[in-house]
């Protein structure tokens, strides 16, 4: 199976800084009884079956039981993706946006306020000033200064619970690699890499400090 990468900044909490994740592949093939992995720079093309043909492309298979910062992902492995993933610190604050996770599926960052409006006469007006996870049921719609977005709005199953006003907040997302760097494995055991709180989580860390070097180049001119 195919799955897309997508990195975004998450804040640092209470302070105008970012971190963000590096050098994670943009697409991986993942087979959870498979002995190998493939990486991609870009989601190669399929066969009409939906097949990749290896004789065609120019990756490698990569053994899966040789650690690295995607196994460590993919299998959900706390301790391990603290140590083989790669995390930087930028000096600026998280602008607000949408991301598309899957369908009806959406990422939120700092957006102030947003509509939920469904087929059934219910609006919902909510806020997501942290880093939010949240289900637009099949029959509603998504509306905010930033995006606005559609999902199926026919034959909706109102026996799936997923399918409901009721269920468009899935969680807060976890900053797990900032955290790991001041709470020790046993604090954070709790906490998974696909874990989601029903709030925010609040904790109160030391500043941090970001230095700008400014380098001064002397040229002698010799007469």
């Amino acid at each position: 199976m195919l799955y897309k990468s997508i990195v975004v900044p998450l804040q640092v909490p209470n302070q105008q800084h970012v971190t963000k994740l590096t050098a994670v592949p943009a697409v991986v093939a993942w087979g959870r009884d498979e002995d190998y992995y493939i990486e991609f720079d870009a989601i190669p093309p399929l066969k009409e079956s939906g097949l990749y043909n290896l004789n065609t492309g120019s990756e490698a298979l990569r053994h899966r039981n040789t650690p690295s910062c995607i196994t460590a992902i993919m299998e959900n492995q706390l301790s391990m993706i603290n140590s083989l993933c790669q995390a930087v610190l930028q000096p600026f604050g998280t602008k607000p946006s949408v991301t598309v996770l899957a369908s009806s599926k959406l990422f939120l960052i700092n957006i102030a306020n947003y509509t939920i409006s469904c087929h059934n006469g219910s609006v919902q007006q909510l806020s997501a000033m942290e880093s939010k996870i949240v289900w637009v049921p099949c029959g509603c719609t998504f509306d905010s200064n930033v995006a606005y977005y559609l999902p199926r709005q026919l034959n909706c199953d109102e026996s799936n619970p997923e399918n409901t006003e009721e269920s468009n907040d899935l969680g807060y997302a976890v900053n797990l690699p900032l955290l790991m760097e001041f709470f020790s494995a046993d604090q954070i055991r709790q906490f998974t890499n696909n874990k989601l709180l029903a709030e925010p989580i609040r904790v109160n860390l030391p500043q941090l400090n970001v230095f700008n070097c400014t380098y001064k180049t002397e040229l002698g001119v010799i007469q």
